[in-house]
């Protein structure tokens, strides 16, 4: 009996470390989409609405980020039934983040503070969760994102977002390969 709890105990490890992975590969796709409408836009000089195509966009992008994180959380829920709870408290990081994203920008007047704002808001939901559950898979984009800071400040509009978004998405694919890599690691 124990033998086969512990089986089961390693497959929930497993289950959990994958839906880090495929959570943080989905904001991954996201970004990568992003950053490439990004350059199409800027780089070929394309006359649309920015605001309208990026509401759209990001209107879908979260749309695929809820719809991928239900379908793997259901799974999860099935196997873990009372210990897969969600706990607002869990998430406090993203809601300082962004009160942060908002407020930079209303403090500082400058091309990048929105960008700025963006890694913030990055940087305190990433930690939230790494202290919250305790776990450093999530601490790559805290990481990459403090690196993004000083080049952002201070450069034209057109290059802040190419630079926080890269950065972040280097640290969200980061997370999501050690939270693969650990999935690997458990003792069989």
């Amino acid at each position: 009996m124990k033998d086969v709890l512990e089986r089961v105990e390693r497959k929930l490890i497993i289950m959990g470390d994958v839906y880090g992975a495929i959570n943080y590969l989905g904001w991954t796709i996201v970004l990568g989409v992003y950053m490439l409408l990004y350059v199409l836009i800027y780089a070929y000089e394309i006359k649309v609405n920015y605001g309208i195509i990026m509401g759209i966009f990001w209107s879908l992008g979260m749309a695929f980020i809820i719809y991928l994180n239900a379908v793997v959380w259901k799974k999860i829920k099935q196997l873990r039934l009372e210990s897969a709870r969600i706990k607002v408290r869990e998430f406090w990081g993203w809601v300082v983040g962004l009160v942060l994203w908002f407020l930079i920008p209303m403090v500082i007047h400058e091309d990048w503070s929105l960008a700025l704002g963006f890694l913030l808001f990055i940087i305190g939901g990433n930690l939230g969760l790494a202290l919250s559950f305790k776990d450093y898979r999530s601490t790559p984009p805290v990481i990459t994102s403090l690196l993004a800071i000083p080049l952002v400040t201070g450069v034209s509009f057109d290059f802040t977002w190419a630079i926080a978004v890269l950065f972040a998405n280097v640290g969200y694919a980061i997370s999501a390969m050690l939270y693969l890599l650990s999935s690997f690691s458990l003792p069989r």
